[in-house]
């Protein structure tokens, strides 16, 4: 199994509330940390 895949099986077990800290991973990771939330 490729580590995208894992990821995403990873990522649809993971609840709500933990999720805040994997998007701030992901947006470090990226460079997308400056990029404003259209979701609120």
């Amino acid at each position: 199994m490729g580590n995208r895949k894992k990821a995403v099986q990873l990522l649809n077990i993971i609840d709500d509330e933990k999720m805040i800290y994997v998007v701030g991973i992901l947006e470090n990771l990226t460079g997308f940390a400056d990029i404003p939330n259209n979701e609120q």
